[in-house]
């Protein structure tokens, strides 16, 4: 190891190469928010009014799904796991919430 690819060089490039924007982390947010909400919204419009608490249901998880699937993909994991994780777990929030709302006698 010598001076030009020492530790301490390598975070003081580190830092001034790939520092982060906020403005950059702030515009994906609200994509990535806006994108999130679009396919419940879109279920909700087009969807018979009798069969709109399954069919919520199943497209949320299926939304589910498709975005642990990407993530998985995007960040290099097994994309069968990150689905599941994310299936699982997002499955157990809906769970929970109307789990909720059915104690306190209010649809959430």
């Amino acid at each position: 190891m010598n001076a030009g690819n020492s530790p301490s060089t390598w975070m003081r490039n580190r830092g001034t190469l790939n520092a982060p924007s906020p403005i950059q982390a702030a515009l994906t947010s609200a994509a990535t928010f806006t994108c999130g909400t679009s396919m419940p919204l879109l279920i909700v419009v087009f969807s018979p009014a009798h069969l709109l608490v399954a069919a919520e249901t199943l497209g949320t998880l299926l939304f589910l799904a498709l975005l642990g699937a990407i993530g998985g993909a995007t960040g290099g994991a097994s994309i069968a796991r990150a689905t599941f994780r994310v299936v699982l777990w997002g499955g157990l929030a809906l769970v929970i919430t109307a789990g909720i709302g059915r104690l306190v006698g209010r649809a959430i």
